[in-house]
């Protein structure tokens, strides 16, 4: 399967964040707005064949990836008792 990065650029706020099933729903919406119904019906019964046609990610800010859930130090922070509340609240890493 090949891989391809999008970059959205959004004109209102989002109510909720970007979930990758809320923009997999929109992909099969347009989709079946470009392609038909019968077309996107083939392509969701690969779904059950164990063979997707599409797999989609939650968005992510641009050059960052979400933050392990794993100790500060294996990370690359410093060990320090003052700032361990701010290291752990940050929920993006560069």
């Amino acid at each position: 399967m090949e891989r391809f990065v999008f970059t959205l650029v959004p004109k209102t706020a989002f109510a909720t964040p970007l979930a990758g099933d809320t923009l997999f729903g929109q992909c099969c919406w347009a989709l079946r707005h470009c392609f038909g119904a019968e077309k996107l019906t083939a392509l969701l019964t690969g779904y059950t064949e164990n063979k997707p046609f599409m797999v989609i990610a939650d968005a992510m800010p641009q050059g960052f990836l979400p933050r392990p859930t794993l100790p500060s130090e294996l990370l690359g922070f410093e060990y320090n008792t003052q700032l361990r509340k701010t290291q752990k609240a940050k929920k993006w890493l560069p």
